[in-house]
């Protein structure tokens, strides 16, 4: 097999780079894509209404993967995955960021107990693609609205790193970034109820719906704060130079700063996100920690809060944390059964022994206090 490179860059809309695998028996083309095509998709998410996405024509179908954000990025662990083939892992290797469903299997063995550890063999799922490049119905019924929203939220995620600071992926090198979800169980029929970054990607349970329903619980987790929260941890990591030689020691004051400054730019991404387009809402008693705010000139937009991970809160489910008060949510995650503990919100009750998302509450409770002053100067200043 022969794979021959075909490079247009005339200005025209036949621009491409094509790749052409010819049969070295008897020359016919026994595949052909062309890896520079570059068509924006419409999604059709849970919390951020109708979006485009940008996706990738593979043949007759349409990947969810970006064609330039990442599209260089070296040392790539995942589309080199034992558990894709040869052609898979060539043609993902020259798009960029992607997003696969991992169909609720756990990393390694654990199933239906997913444990969250990097030391585990990680599924990586399988790429989602579709014939009509339209993605998603806005509803949990369809596995790719939850897709749509993760890359959505991550092609913003991107964006604002590179405009705001000039860094182009988590390492500032084009670090192509997987986003797996539908991610894991916590028993034969509880979806697993949390996101996390692992080293090399990034994951998002589904949350399990109560029965009955209507009652509190969490999901699917791909809003765009926490999705947001979970890249910077891996920038975090690209920063201060995490490897196999030098992992991560994830606890006390490390482990708090971790968190806090992920909370930090979860939210301004939030904010950087909804104020470059309206997201229509309604006031809604049902989603009551999500800012709804009327318009000058009519209707309703969706705007950035001080809360963590609202949008996945119903019925009367709390948000993970606040940044403008830590102690009005409490925090039970690691607090042991029945028990339960506010984050600080002083440095006097900081306990560095204290799981470390609360232990960062602090820190980022200054930060959105700074922000929200600086934010009512420019509205000062715009009106004077």
């Amino acid at each position: 097999m022969y794979v021959v490179e075909f490079l247009i860059e005339d200005g025209t809309n036949a621009t491409g780079r094509h790749f052409y695998y010819v049969d070295a028996n008897d020359g016919h083309v026994a595949w052909h894509y062309n890896a520079l095509t570059e068509i924006d998709g419409t999604g059709n998410s849970l919390y951020s209404g109708t979006v485009t996405i940008p996706t990738r024509q593979v043949n007759n179908q349409y990947w969810l993967q970006d064609p330039s954000r990442g599209n260089t990025g070296n040392g790539d662990v995942n589309t080199t995955d034992s558990s894709l083939d040869q052609s898979t892992q060539t043609t993902l290797s020259q798009g960029g960021n992607w997003t696969t469903d991992v169909s609720n299997l756990c990393d390694g063995n654990s199933n239906p107990n997913c444990t969250i550890d990097r030391t585990l063999t990680q599924k990586v799922g399988s790429i989602f693609s579709n014939a009509n490049n339209v993605w998603g119905d806005g509803t949990s019924s369809s596995r790719q609205t939850a897709a749509t929203d993760a890359h959505f939220a991550v092609t913003k995620t991107w964006d604002y790193y590179a405009n705001t600071y000039g860094r182009n992926g988590i390492d500032g090198s084009n670090y192509r970034m997987l986003a797996r979800v539908h991610y894991g169980l916590n028993g034969p029929t509880i979806y697993f109820g949390n996101a996390f970054w692992n080293g090399k990607s990034l994951a998002f349970g589904d949350g399990s719906p109560p029965v009955p329903s209507p009652s509190p619980w969490r999901g699917p987790f791909v809003a765009s704060d926490v999705v947001a929260h979970e890249y910077t941890h891996g920038f975090f990591e690209k920063a201060i130079g995490v490897d196999a030689t030098h992992p991560l020691i994830f606890t006390g004051e490390t482990a708090a700063l971790n968190e806090s400054l992920a909370d930090i730019f979860g939210t301004a991404v939030e904010f950087y996100t909804r104020e470059q387009q309206c997201i229509p809402c309604q006031p809604d008693s049902n989603t009551p920690y999500r800012t709804c705010q009327q318009q000058p000139g009519g209707g309703y937009c969706l705007i950035g809060n001080y809360l963590l991970g609202e949008d996945f809160a119903h019925g009367t489910a709390l948000p993970a944390r606040s940044m403008a008060d830590p102690w009005d949510f409490p925090y039970d995650h690691d607090a042991g059964p029945g028990l339960s503990f506010h984050h600080p919100d002083h440095t006097d009750l900081i306990d560095l022994n204290t799981e470390p998302h609360a232990v960062g509450g602090f820190r980022a409770m200054r930060f959105g206090c700074w922000l929200r002053l600086e934010r009512i100067r420019t509205v000062t200043a715009t009106f004077r």
